[in-house]
């Protein structure tokens, strides 16, 4: 007869297909109406699981990762594809990037997995560097700092210096070297800077306007190094200020420093100065008293016209005040001073003396004849007729020294003051006799003379 089949996931036939694995069952009903009910279990294998491991690429840019893959479940022998085309459970030579693996058991079974080759973060590198001080000092610095691959690092510079610090070497650029535990290896450039150009001056004098005076003035132009500039010209005293005035002539050595105290010994700059105006009145002068005399200045130096100026400011001596040569009258002793200015300023002066000689121009002949003829008369005191002075006395003695003749108070070439040749009103006889005279000068000097005179009968 015919069998009805029901199945418990509602197939109907003698065949249930496309099962899953789980319980089931089937009862089955004949033409009669009897029914058998059966159960059972369709198994699986174990689940197609896949496990991967892999190797990190020891340095950035490298090809040596690698990665494995475990299998477990399925239904053995396995086929295995990797995405680069490898078909066995591991594979190396691997750079950083994305891979899949797909395992195929033996009833068709699939299992795929995904997973990264990665690698250790670069190492990298941070540097802080120190400048040379001054320009061309070996005096700059670096330390660097190492960060990413597989610490601990090694440091390598040029020269053979290990460790992360450089000390004490010139501006220029280090190559450094950096090495971790894995071996992997960077480099990079540090460089060690310096001032962009030695300190320099550059200095502008200017001359004293004068000889000798302290005007003089130095302008210093300070470049390169390390701005602000101080300044200094006695190596003491340092100052912002560039510019150095009331300068005496002479030789400067000027000291720089910058901000950096670099130095810097310039010059020495010289401070220069115009010839001196050169005067000269020549030696002391002596006249005759009363004597007038030209003062005669020689002049060496000066720019343009010249100024002359006399002291003492005296009418009486000077015929002039501001003239070039005035007249001086020789009537006492006086130092007289020509001082000379050119158009900048500049002088220079000299000083004479001038004074009467003391040879007086006042004197007694040496004999007079007393016989009324009109001519040498009578025994005189003369002098010049321009001559200012006073006869204090004028005393005339015989060789035993009696007092024959005496007269006071009077001006010179006075005829009333002569001696007559008399004596008591009566004629001295011919012979020698004593005179003495004192005279006193219009510039208050006095002065005595004395000398004999014949009488000739």
């Amino acid at each position: 007869g015919s069998y009805a089949f029901s199945w418990s996931n509602g197939s109907s036939g003698a065949q249930a297909i496309g099962l899953a694995a789980g319980a089931y069952s089937v009862t089955v009903s004949d033409g009669i109406g009897c029914t058998a009910t059966e159960s059972l279990l369709i198994g699986e294998p174990p689940a197609l699981v896949l496990e991967t491991r892999e190797g990190r690429v020891s340095c950035a840019g490298d090809r040596d990762g690698s990665i494995s893959v475990a299998i477990e479940g399925g239904t053995t022998p396995y086929s295995i594809l990797w995405n680069t085309g490898d078909t066995a459970p591991a594979v190396t030579g691997l750079s950083v990037g994305a891979y899949f693996v797909t395992v195929t058991d033996a009833n068709g079974c699939r299992a795929t997995r995904e997973t990264q080759v990665v690698e250790f973060s670069p190492i990298e590198i941070s540097a802080e560097t120190g400048e040379a001080r001054c320009f061309g000092e070996a005096n700059g610095s670096a330390a660097v700092r190492a960060s990413g691959g597989m610490p601990p690092y090694s440091f390598s510079w040029p020269g053979g210096t290990t460790g992360p610090a450089l000390d004490d070497v010139p501006a220029g650029t280090y190559i450094l070297s950096v090495t971790d535990a894995a071996g992997c290896e960077v480099t990079e450039e540090i460089a060690v800077g310096q001032p962009d150009a030695p300190l320099s001056a550059a200095i502008n004098p200017a001359d004293a306007s004068c000889f000798g005076r302290a005007d003089g003035r130095l302008e210093i132009l300070a470049s390169g190094g390390s701005p602000p500039y101080r300044y200094s010209l006695d190596g003491d005293f340092y100052s912002g200020n560039n510019t150095f005035i009331g300068l005496v002539p002479g030789s400067y050595p000027v000291r720089i420093r910058d901000a950096r105290e670099c130095f810097l010994l310039a010059g020495p700059a010289t401070v220069g100065e115009p010839a001196p105006i050169e005067v000269d009145l020549g030696d002391t002068r002596a006249a005759a008293y009363g004597e007038s005399i030209r003062l005669q200045p020689a002049v060496a130096g000066g720019v343009g016209e010249l100024a002359f100026s006399w002291q003492p400011a005296d009418s009486s001596l000077l015929s002039c005040l501001d003239c070039r040569e005035p007249l001086v009258a020789v009537t006492y002793q006086a130092s007289i001073k020509v001082t000379v200015t050119d158009e900048n300023g500049c002088s220079g002066e000299d000083i004479v003396t001038v004074y009467p000689r003391k040879e007086r121009p006042v004197f007694v002949p040496s004999g007079f004849s007393p016989n009324g003829d009109g001519n040498n008369d009578r025994l005189l005191v003369h002098a010049r007729e321009d001559l200012e002075a006073q006869v204090l006395y004028f005393r005339v003695f015989d060789r035993w020294g009696e007092l024959l003749h005496e007269a006071n108070q009077f001006e010179p070439n006075d005829e009333n003051a002569g001696w007559d040749g008399t004596f008591r009103g009566q004629p001295a006889p011919g012979g020698v006799y004593i005179w003495h005279l004192g005279v006193e000068f219009a510039d208050g000097n006095r002065e005595e003379f004395s000398g004999h005179a014949t009488l000739i009968r």
